[in-house]
C-alpha cells in the first residue's frame, strides 16, 4: 500500500487530471491527498465520477472558500474513516484490507501566515497527545523546520519556526527518511522545504518502516509530489524464517525494478547527456569567470552514471580483464554482440540424428535430456564395504568439527567469501546485494540459515536453480556438447560453503593421493606429467610392461545415487 500527497495549485485543468491518473497508476497508489485543488464544490462529484471512477473520496471544501484538501482512495485496498477535519487538515484512520493493519494519517495544507497556522498546531496537539496508534502526517505545512530549509528570499527567523517546533516536540514527531528533491517548493529565486512527512514514536516502534520520495513536479505545479513508500524489506506475515526471508526478497523485486527503470534505464544515453551538460557548464564558468556550485554536483552525477555504465557493460560483456579499466565502449559493444551470437543455439542435432532449427524443438530436447538425467532413478549395486574398510576413516575426535552449532561468524564469512560477480540464481539476487545491504538483511539471513541447520529442512524455493548451457567448443551440435552450469541462490551457496569449510580439514586424509584435481595443494598437472612419463618409450619392445586405461567418467556426479552417498558416509564413519 502506498500513500502520496501533492499540492497541485489547481485541479480543474484536464491536463492535470490526466497526469494524476498516470501518477496513481505509475506508483500503484492506494491513497492520494491533493492540496489546493481549487475545484468548485458543486463540480467535484462529477469530476471524480468521470475522471476517477471506482475511487472513494472526501474533502473539506465546505469549511473553506478555496477548496483546499481532497483525499481519494481505492476502497478495494484500504478503508478510511474521518476522525477530525478543519480547513487545514483532514485527520483519518486507515485500515489496510490486506494486512488488517490500522494507523492514523493527517493530510495537511497549512495557511500562509504564522497566526493563521496556529489553529492547525492546536488541532494536532489536541488529537495527538492521546494517540496510541501509529500516526503519519504529510502534506504542505507552508513553513520550514530549520533555517537551512529555505534558500533565497527573506531570511527565516526563529519566530516563524517556533510554533511548528513546539508541536513537533510535544507530539514527539520525527521526519521520515526521504529521497528525491530536497527543496519541495520553488518560485523564481526562492526554494523551500514546505512539504514533509512526519511520524510519531508509535510508528517508529512498529514495522511500518517507510521513506518519502519527493518527485519533481514538471509543468503541473511548483510543489513536488510526495510519494510515501514502505520499505519492502520489512514483512509482517507469518511462517518460517526461511519463508519470511524469501517473501522479503520477493517484495524488494518490484521496488528495485522501478529504481532501475527510473534512474538507470538507457544508462549510456543518460551518461552521455550528463557528461555533455557538465562540459557545457564548465565551459561557461571558465569563460565568464563565475564558478557555480552546481558544477560540483553535476560532476559527481556524471562520474556516478559513467561508473554505472561501465559496470553494466562489463557485466554484459563478461570481460574480466577489463573489470577495472576504461569503458572502451566500442570494444565492449563488440564483446556483447559476439557473446549474444555465440550463446544462441541456432541448430541442434536431435537424438534421432536429424537436425532441427526450430527453437521449441531445441528447448524440448534439452528439457527431456536433463529430465531423464537428473530426475530418473536406476538400479545400483550394493556398496562393497570390504573395499571401504581397507581405506582410512573419519576419526571420532573430528566429529566435533562437523557437528558443532553453526555460528553467526560462519554465516557471515561464507557470504563474504562469495565473489560479487558470480551469476545469481533464479531470484536474481547476487552476493553483492547481500553484502552491500548486510546492515539491514543480516538478522534475517543469519536466522534463516541457522533454522536450516537446526531443522534440516530447506525451503524448496532456495533449492531452485537455473541451468546455463555453455558450449564446449565453437561447433557444438548435440546436447552432450554443452556444459551445464548450475546457478544457485545465494542462500543455497551460503549453506554449501559452511558445509564445505567444515569438511576441508576432515576429508583430506580420506582422499587418495592419486586424486590430483579439485583438492587444495594438489594439481591436475601432476597426473598429466605421470601420463607423459608412462607413455614415454611406450612403443619400444624392450620397455617394461605397462598398460593404460581411459575411463569415461562423463557426468559421474549427476548419476550418483543418494542411497549410495548415504551408505558411503556411514561406512566412512561420518557422524549421523
Amino acid at each position: 500500500m502506498k500513500i502520496a500527497s501533492w499540492n497541485m495549485r489547481g485541479f480543474n485543468k484536464p491536463l492535470k487530471q490526466r497526469h494524476v491518473q498516470g501518477v496513481l497508476k505509475k506508483y500503484n497508489l492506494s491513497v492520494l491527498g491533493l492540496l489546493e485543488v481549487k475545484v468548485n464544490v458543486n463540480l467535484v462529484d462529477r469530476m471524480m465520477d468521470t475522471k476517477f471512477p471506482g475511487m472513494s473520496f472526501m474533502h473539506n471544501f465546505h469549511m473553506c472558500t478555496n477548496s483546499r484538501i481532497l483525499v481519494m482512495w481505492d476502497s478495494k485496498d484500504v478503508r478510511l474513516d474521518v476522525l477530525g477535519m478543519t480547513d487545514q487538515v483532514i485527520h483519518v484512520s486507515v485500515v489496510c484490507l490486506h494486512s488488517q493493519r490500522v494507523f492514523l494519517a493527517s493530510f495537511i495544507y497549512g495557511r500562509n501566515s504564522v497566526v493563521a497556522r496556529r489553529p492547525l498546531w492546536d488541532f494536532l496537539i489536541n488529537h495527538g497527545e492521546n494517540i496510541s496508534l501509529p500516526w503519519i502526517l504529510l502534506g504542505d505545512f507552508n513553513c520550514v523546520r530549520y533555517p537551512h530549509e529555505k534558500m533565497g528570499g527573506i531570511p527565516i527567523v526563529a519566530r516563524d519556526m517556533a510554533d511548528m517546533r513546539n508541536c513537533i516536540n510535544r507530539l514527539e514527531l520525527s521526519d521520515v527518511n526521504h529521497v528525491g528533491c530536497y527543496y519541495t517548493w520553488f518560485s523564481l529565486a526562492v526554494s523551500s522545504k514546505l512539504d514533509r512527512v512526519m511520524v510519531n514514536h508509535h510508528w517508529s516502534e512498529s514495522n511500518l518502516d517507510v521513506f518519502a520520495d519527493f518527485v519533481a513536479p514538471g509543468c503541473f505545479s511548483d510543489h513536488t509530489c510526495c510519494v510515501l513508500i514502505r520499505n519492502n524489506w520489512w514483512f509482517s506475515g507469518g511462517g518460517t524464517t526461511q519463508f519470511l526471508l524469501k517473501k522479503k526478497l520477493h517484495g524488494m523485486k518490484r521496488v528495485l525494478k522501478q529504481l532501475n527503470e527510473r534512474h538507470f534505464s538507457h544508462i549510456s544515453s543518460r551518461a552521455k547527456r550528463v557528461s555533455e551538460e557538465l562540459v557545457e557548464a564548465q565551459s561557461n564558468a571558465l569563460n565568464s569567470g563565475v564558478i557555480d556550485n552546481s558544477i560540483v554536483a553535476l560532476r559527481r552525477k556524471a562520474e556516478f552514471l559513467l561508473e554505472a555504465e561501465r559496470l553494466f557493460l562489463s557485466q554484459k560483456a563478461k570481460c574480466e580483464y577489463l573489470k577495472h579499466s576504461d569503458r572502451c565502449s566500442k570494444f565492449f559493444h563488440g564483446m556483447i554482440k559476439r557473446n549474444i551470437k555465440r550463446n544462441k543455439i541456432v541448430a541442434l542435432t536431435l537424438r534421432d540424428g536429424s537436425t532441427s532449427m526450430d527453437q521449441n524443438e531445441i528447448a524440448d530436447e534439452f528439457v527431456n535430456f536433463y529430465r531423464s538425467l537428473l530426475g530418473s532413478s536406476m538400479d545400483r549395486d550394493t556398496l562393497d564395504t570390504s573395499l571401504v574398510a581397507l581405506g582410512p576413516k573419519v576419526e571420532e575426535a573430528s566429529w566435533e568439527v562437523l557437528i558443532r552449532d553453526v555460528s553467526v561468524e560462519e554465516v557471515k564469512s561464507a557470504l563474504f567469501n562469495i565473489e560479487d560477480d558470480k551469476a545469481p540464481g533464479p531470484d536474481g539476487f547476487g552476493a553483492a546485494f547481500f553484502k552491500k545491504a548486510w546492515s539491514i538483511v543480516d538478522g534475517d539471513v543469519i536466522v534463516a540459515v541457522l533454522e536450516f541447520f537446526r531443522s534440516g529442512k530447506l525451503l524448496k524455493q532456495w533449492n531452485h536453480a537455473s541451468i546455463a548451457l555453455v558450449p564446449k567448443s565453437d561447433h557444438a551440435t548435440t546436447v552432450n556438447e554443452f556444459r551445464p552450469i548450475l546457478c544457485c541462490t545465494v542462500f543455497y551457496k551460503i549453506i554449501a560453503k559452511i558445509l564445505t569449510n567444515r569438511l576441508v580439514d576432515v576429508i583430506e586424509p580420506l582422499i587418495s593421493q592419486a586424486q590430483a584435481a579439485f583438492v587444495p595443494g594438489r594439481s591436475i598437472v601432476e597426473n598429466i606429467h605421470m601420463a607423459q612419463e608412462m607413455l614415454k618409450h611406450y612403443a619400444r619392445k624392450r620397455g617394461s610392461p605397462r598398460c593404460i586405461f581411459k575411463i569415461d567418467l562423463q557426468k559421474a556426479y549427476d548419476t550418483v545415487h543418494w542411497e549410495f552417498l548415504q551408505d558411503t558416509l556411514r561406512f566412512l564413519n561420518f557422524p549421523p
